[in-house]
């Protein structure tokens, strides 16, 4: 095995061992991969109405899911980017037919359903099953939640106002908030897929 092998499995063991800088290295390079990917993607044709979101998406399925599946599978054959490259790609290609197949769904919607029953002023399904989700989190984590969810708050940013607005809390870091933002997030996806939202 190459010099090169042995030190991304070296830093791949570093971070599966908890070092926060590896993390930090890892999710910027994450971040790299992934936005050359979208844009070599968006210049093809592919769509993506909210690139923030789902950069975020691919971290945590990268990163965090399954007990960080996909990083405990990387054995050091061959460079840790060449081992992602990949992964990602198919993840992106995934949400682009999602997001494809949702716009479909609009459109019929629009064009064959214009009944609504929802009045103005009176919340609608999917608002109601949204703020009983976020009734059932800690105050962090409906803060963290709401700031990416609905002002579009980096992890940066939210970890920034985080440390103000909750100094007696343990620090956040890029790990942990992707755990947030996808902690009982496909409950929620079934509860909103019945009134009719997908909610990717």
């Amino acid at each position: 095995m190459s010099p090169t092998y042995s030190e991304d499995l070296t830093v791949v063991q570093a971070y599966l061992n908890g070092d926060r800088k590896i993390e930090k290295a890892l999710y910027d390079q994450l971040n790299q991969l992934i936005s050359s990917l979208l844009r070599s993607m968006e210049g093809k044709g592919c769509r993506f109405a909210d690139r923030d979101n789902l950069v975020s998406d691919i971290v945590y399925q990268v990163l965090v899911a399954d007990d960080r599946k996909v990083m405990q599978a990387f054995r050091g054959d061959c460079k840790l980017s060449t081992y992602l490259w990949p992964i990602v790609r198919n993840k992106i290609i995934d949400a682009g037919r999602r997001e494809k197949r949702q716009r479909e769904k609009v459109v019929f919607q629009e064009e064959y359903d214009p009944n609504i029953s929802e009045t103005p002023n009176q919340p609608g399904v999917v608002e109601l099953e949204i703020k009983e989700h976020l009734d059932q989190q800690s105050p962090v984590e409906r803060f963290v939640k709401l700031a990416k969810w609905m002002e579009g708050l980096s992890y940066e940013e939210i970890i920034v106002q985080t440390e103000t607005r909750f100094p007696n809390d343990p620090a956040l870091n890029s790990q942990r908030i992707a755990y947030i933002l996808h902690s009982n997030r496909k409950v929620l996806q079934k509860k909103l897929k019945k009134s009719g939202f997908r909610f990717d």
